[in-house]
């Protein structure tokens, strides 16, 4: 999905990652944030059914959605099991 997210296979700026729960986003809060930076930089929304929410990482007025994001990331990876 990096790659993909990363050379613009993925889709259109403004289109949508749409995860069931954060913890889906990645195994290892490192790779999470990368991802996150990657929807970023393409200009992709993130949205976690489970919050029933959606993040637009690029926004300035949700720069505090994307700390809390990285924040679930982090809580998720730590209390997730490993497939």
């Amino acid at each position: 999905m990096t790659a993909d997210l990363a050379d613009g296979t993925f889709g259109a700026s403004g289109d949508i990652l749409v995860l069931w729960e954060i913890s889906c986003l990645a195994r290892e809060t490192g790779k999470g944030v990368k991802l996150i930076d990657l929807c970023e930089a393409g200009g992709y929304r993130i949205h976690i059914t489970s919050y029933e929410r959606s993040y637009n990482p690029d926004s300035v007025s949700h720069s505090t959605t994307s700390t809390e994001v990285t924040s679930a990331i982090s809580r998720a990876v730590s209390v997730s099991p490993k497939w």
